[in-house]
């Protein structure tokens, strides 16, 4: 297999799931990091300034060139690897349940997105962060996973006994969330199953501990005004530490 060129930010961030495929199927790729910068000027520079000289149709991160395509958005090129790759559902009713557990694991990474960066609005991190955690995990995440856990009751994978790429999906979002909240899978029998089956498949402990993947799950954090960020760590040892910092993020 001709190796492909795959490009993202120096985290974890959308890419992973991509990633963990690939290295399951032992297909070769060049992994263009886009590392960010040290201050407002320049965070993202090193993806902007290369932006206009590659050849997409819609210019973004992460982005798959696989010989003659080239393409563009998360969902999109696990869907290509999918069928390319035979890691995608088969039957019609198994398409519509592909297409739901798309929009709910992409809920689950926008949720992460919403709570682990500071207030939109006022730009802050909140005063009590136990709080606004337990918060968070009653009125969203602990619900959505009693749903998802409900659904993989008696089955090995999504699907039942066969692994498509929404289980390495599931595998990382779950994993950037039991990371802020420690033990949080463990509460789940059945999706800590599936995580721990998800950590056993070939190419993903493999990536992980590899020194190939960066040990944040988001971007890092800047002591840069509005772009200002946190960064989740990932501990070798435990799988299980967050940082936090606590600050008011300038408005200027």
């Amino acid at each position: 297999m001709a190796p492909m060129t795959l490009g993202y930010w120096d985290c974890r961030g959308l890419v992973q799931p991509i990633r963990y495929l690939l290295e399951h199927v032992g297909q070769e790729y060049d992994y263009k990091c886009y590392t960010f910068g040290n201050d407002i000027d320049t965070m993202f520079s090193s993806w902007y300034s290369q932006k206009p000289t590659i050849e997409l149709d819609f210019p973004n991160l992460p982005y798959l060139i696989d010989g003659d395509i080239r393409l563009t958005e998360t969902v999109a090129i696990l869907h290509h690897l999918g069928r390319k790759f035979e890691l995608v559902a088969q039957s019609d009713l198994d398409q519509r349940t592909q297409d739901m557990f798309d929009g709910i694991l992409n809920d689950l990474a926008s949720a992460g997105t919403t709570f682990y960066y500071p207030d939109r609005r006022s730009r802050q991190y909140p005063d009590d962060l136990e709080a606004a955690k337990n918060k968070f995990n009653e009125q969203y995440l602990g619900p959505k996973l009693e749903y998802m856990n409900r659904w993989m009751e008696n089955k090995k994978f999504i699907f039942g006994e066969t692994m498509h790429y929404n289980d390495f999906v599931m595998f990382e979002r779950l994993d950037e969330h039991n990371a802020a909240f420690s033990g949080l899978i463990a509460q789940y029998s059945n999706l800590s199953r599936h995580h721990e089956l998800m950590l056993s498949q070939k190419g993903v402990k493999d990536l992980l501990n590899s020194g190939r993947s960066s040990k944040a799950y988001r971007a890092p954090k800047a002591e840069c005004g509005l772009a200002g960020y946190h960064q989740i760590f990932w501990n070798e040892e435990t799988r299980a530490y967050v940082k936090f910092p606590k600050k008011e993020l300038s408005r200027t």
